[in-house]
């Protein structure tokens, strides 16, 4: 039954799905997973949780990688199923932190401070520089300030967060951005 729900939904080329057909075969093969009816669901976790490690080792799969990839599927298949589930709602079905919630989702919306930084390496793109002046009317990294988190978020804890993540420097009455930050 999972596997035929995995192929319908998603196009699986024949190395994984020998992969996802041998971790199938394992984990039913595990002795009390099918037989025992009255078995504590604290049981079956411990039961599954075995059978992905021992899939993981025997096909070198990093646990990093798995527990990253895992992730994102849960939030993925939560948002599929529902496009307007709230990151709380994601976050107390899956006891993901609601605030890592957005870095996991494709669909996720950029972040004030990350929105904004994109307006300003887009200027710094266009007029060919890497040096923003911190006030102005117009193309300040105040004005930009205003046009991404208009009062929401203020000038300042814009550009500590920008400077603390290493996107900002400061020089004197300008800013310097940087795209690739050190780190």
């Amino acid at each position: 039954m999972i596997m035929t729900q995995i192929t319908s939904k998603t196009c699986i080329d024949s190395s994984s799905l020998k992969l996802f057909s041998k971790f199938e075969s394992s984990l039913l093969a595990e002795k009390n997973f099918n037989n025992n009816p009255t078995q504590s669901k604290t049981d079956i976790d411990d039961v599954f949780a075995r059978a992905v490690a021992t899939f993981c080792l025997d096909n070198n799969i990093k646990a990093d990688k798995f527990y990253s990839l895992f992730r994102f599927q849960l939030v993925d298949i939560l948002k599929a199923n529902d496009p307007k589930i709230s990151h709380v709602q994601i976050s107390a079905r899956t006891g993901i932190n609601r605030r890592s919630i957005g870095s996991i989702d494709k669909n996720a919306k950029p972040t004030k401070d990350m929105l904004i930084l994109s307006y300003l390496q887009s200027y710094c793109k266009t007029y060919k520089t890497s040096y923003i002046n911190k006030k102005g009317l117009y193309n300040s990294f105040d004005y930009f300030c205003k046009l991404g988190a208009n009062g929401s978020l203020t000038t300042m804890s814009i550009s500590k967060e920008l400077l603390r993540l290493g996107h900002l420097e400061e020089k004197g009455s300008r800013y310097r951005i940087i795209f690739t930050p050190k780190t």
